[in-house]
């Protein structure tokens, strides 16, 4: 999975004049990397397609398109971390992408 992936489709999904912004935020155990765009959002209907292949047809506000297995293939588990995303339609998106700081030894 890459950053750079959701923050380029936070942009392929903004109307021009619109923002995209990355933070990150450390805590004690985990660091957080978010990216909020104000672009054409999601319905509940399409957030609970969004990590299953080939399932959302959505173009980008330039009329692009994609192959639509990029979330499908995000493995943030892999690494003890957590995808979320919050959307509204038509006001935006915000993916959360969460790693612990340390990772426990396995036994």
């Amino acid at each position: 999975m890459t950053f750079k992936k959701l923050s380029l489709n936070s942009i392929k999904f903004s109307h021009p004049g619109s923002f995209v912004v990355l933070t990150s935020n450390v805590q004690t155990d985990s660091f957080t990397l978010s990216v909020q765009d104000t672009g054409i959002g999601m319905s509940p209907e399409d957030l609970n397609k969004l990590f299953v292949p080939k399932k959302l047809s959505r173009m980008g506000t330039q009329n692009e398109s994609g192959s639509g297995i990029g979330l499908v293939i995000t493995k943030a588990e892999m690494m003890n971390g957590t995808i979320s995303v919050k959307s509204e339609e038509g006001k935006g998106s915000t993916f959360s992408v969460t790693f612990p700081l340390h990772l426990k030894p396995e036994l």
